[in-house]
């Protein structure tokens, strides 16, 4: 089992996210737990697909001296069909903005505009390890 891991860089104030992957036994209902998870922790569903079993979150946005950053949580369901449960795979995106209107942030986080981002402040990373861990929480049982 992993679970989200938070490094720290040589720089000593900035960190990277590598992802979280649980079990979860009740695999009926984790689905609809999923949806609850990412509405309540990671700023709302913002794509809904039950038969592919994979939620998205809206971008949420964290400001900083170096822009902003934008992040979402997906979270996707793997039954085995031979077995009981299913494999809970919690992703997390991050993207980097440079300080420009972030009126319409799924249009930006969807752009050319931010660049894909593989570390960032540590606010940013402990505001997502707390997310996701709740999301792992609501779903896991």
């Amino acid at each position: 089992m992993n679970r989200l891991l938070l490094l720290l860089l040589l720089d000593g104030c900035t960190w990277t996210v590598q992802g979280a992957t649980f079990r979860t036994k009740e695999a009926d209902t984790a689905f609809d737990r999923t949806v609850e998870a990412v509405n309540a922790h990671c700023n709302g569903a913002r794509f809904v697909n039950p038969d592919a079993q994979i939620v998205t979150s809206h971008w949420r946005v964290f400001h900083s001296r170096d822009g902003a950053f934008l992040v979402r949580c997906q979270v996707s369901l793997v039954k085995a069909a031979d077995e009981l449960g299913a494999e809970v795979r919690v992703a997390v995106t991050i993207k980097q903005c440079p300080l420009v209107d972030l009126a319409e942030l799924d249009a930006l986080g969807d752009s050319d505009t931010c660049q894909v981002a593989f570390s960032m402040p540590t606010e940013v990373a402990n505001a997502q390890q707390d997310a996701v861990r709740k999301v792992e929480y609501d779903v896991r049982r």
